[in-house]
């Protein structure tokens, strides 16, 4: 691949490391330059009479320096010749740039053949003759962030591998956290991005730093921020009660603004190169295993483009030290989801229902979901927690209302004692139904013992007393009830014989039982 060509920038460069009193191996591979051209360059400059010993000038300072030696020895009219033939063409690029791009105007003025300057020299040509630069092509340099202050975080592609087990491929992701201020790398290899591993990766890394920035800078994933605002963000609750055990505040990078997140952003494809390439691995756990050992080991050999010292002792002495300390507990996992309250009470969550208070029915609950208990919240509210033992159903009877809580309590034995305390006719009528077995026979004998919330016992034992005379059912007890017989309808006189007692009980159920 071919040389980028020299420039006086880069001579500039060159001669403030040189001034500064560095070596032509630590110039040359700290510009990324050869040693033959670092030397190139300063042996032209001492020929031009620079010494080493000058004054510490910037860049700026040299290039000024080096363009009036240049003028000295008559080299300035002739060093631009290709950006001077442009000036004839001013015009003519300022109105074309009016209606088509940069590029598109380069490109047709080099097939007319009205010039032969690179696109680069073209476009200082325009931004410094024709118009000014975009303001949204520049770049703001920040002020350098505080040790301990912020933490960026994304998710980056590694590649594909292929699991030797079963020779299925798997995508493999890795996430990757940096400090700001030190720009330590901490990459943890994935299969799935859901919450539960968001979290688990966030508890990992501060267990690696040995403290927690005070500001997380997370990419807008749905595992993590449920809305991208930029004011107002709605995160996940799981993400934010995370932050908060830790006293840490998300900062959510704008939506497709990936200079949010600048190191994190560099540090993936660093990641990606200088751990996963040109590997093979037996297993996931081996690729989480060597990870680590990637994160601890190489990543912070890097040295520091600012302080010029390894990544790795730059965290040690002054990054961790101005983290905030970890509690004494590592953070429980937990899990908030969207739980609907059906009809009956309940809600469901990982296939196992659990009873709400029957006033939230069709309601839509946030259940937090942890190792040991399941709570359920209306907004902020806590409604109802339930201990997580994995059964198929958790129902407390308090939760139900208060008429279905007696119909679940009304048992065979308990329809017998209330059937006793009503009359020997009602008890023998129960006991009768409930001989023949089965759960339909039982809820009749309910709705039947339920008689008495409508009408007075005295009223329910004659009724059942002449159902017994008939055919026992409790339809029959039903309606000669409804039929609203008068009192002195449902005394039943002496008889003289058995015989006549039925015969005069089966001509009142006739009239009044259809």
């Amino acid at each position: 691949m071919a040389r980028r060509r020299m420039t006086v920038d880069d001579d500039a460069e060159i001669l403030v490391h040189w001034r500064a009193g560095r070596g032509i191996r630590t110039i040359a591979r700290s510009l990324g330059r050869s040693r033959n051209t670092v030397k190139d360059r300063i042996e032209k400059a001492e020929a031009a009479g620079f010494t080493r010993e000058g004054p510490g000038w910037t860049a700026v300072e040299w290039r000024a320096a080096l363009a009036a030696a240049a003028a000295e020895r008559g080299e300035g009219e002739t060093r631009f010749p290709i950006r001077t033939s442009l000036e004839p063409l001013h015009d003519e690029i300022a109105t074309a740039l009016e209606a088509s791009t940069m590029t598109t105007v380069w490109q047709r003025l080099r097939d007319a053949g009205k010039t032969a300057a690179s696109f680069a020299t073209f476009r200082r040509y325009v931004t410094q003759q024709v118009r000014a630069v975009d303001p949204a092509q520049l770049t703001v340099l920040l002020p350098d962030p505080a040790f301990g202050e912020a933490m960026e975080i994304d998710y980056g592609r590694l590649g594909m591998w292929t699991d030797p087990l079963g020779g299925r491929r798997r995508t493999i992701w890795a996430f990757v956290a940096t400090p700001r201020a030190s720009g330590m790398h901490f990459a943890r290899p994935v299969l799935q991005m859901d919450r539960a591993t968001w979290i688990t990766c966030h508890t990992e890394t501060l267990a690696f730093l040995g403290g927690s920035p005070r500001f997380w800078i997370c990419d807008n994933l749905k595992t993590g921020v449920l809305k991208a605002d930029l004011y107002d963000p709605r995160l996940n609750r799981a993400y934010r009660e995370l932050a908060e055990y830790h006293g840490a505040i998300i900062d959510p990078a704008r939506a497709l603004h990936p200079k949010d997140k600048p190191r994190v952003e560099r540090a993936v494809p660093y990641v990606r190169d200088s751990f996963w390439s040109g590997r093979s691995f037996g297993s996931f756990e081996e690729i989480v295993h060597e990870a680590l050992v990637w994160s601890r080991e190489v990543a912070p050999r890097r040295r520091h483009r600012v302080h010029g010292i390894p990544v790795g002792e730059l965290f040690e002495t002054r990054e961790r030290p101005a983290l905030m300390p970890l509690p004494e507990r590592p953070f429980a996992l937990v899990e908030w989801k969207e739980a609907k309250v059906h009809p009956d009470c309940h809600v469901a969550i990982e296939r196992v229902l659990y009873s709400v208070p029957w006033q939230h029915v069709g309601k839509t609950l946030q259940a937090r979901v942890g190792a040991a208990l399941v709570e359920l919240f209306d907004g902020d509210v806590l409604v109802k927690t339930h201990v997580k033992d994995g059964r198929r159903r958790q129902t407390d009877e308090a939760d139900l209302p208060p008429d279905k809580v007696a119909f679940l309590m009304r048992t065979p034995a308990w329809c017998r004692r209330r059937a006793a305390e009503i009359g020997m006719a009602t008890a023998t009528l129960v006991d009768a139904l409930l001989a023949q077995g089965g759960l339909t026979r039982l809820r009749e004998v309910q709705a039947l013992l339920r008689l008495s919330d409508t009408y007075r016992e005295s009223r329910l034992e004659r009724a059942c007393a002449l159902a017994l005379t008939a055919d026992g059912r409790m339809k029959t007890v039903r309606n000669i009830l409804v039929a609203g017989l008068a009192r002195s309808q449902l005394e039943l006189p002496p008889a003289t014989s058995a015989g006549a007692h039925l015969h005069g009980a089966a001509a009142i159920v006739g009239e009044f039982g259809r």
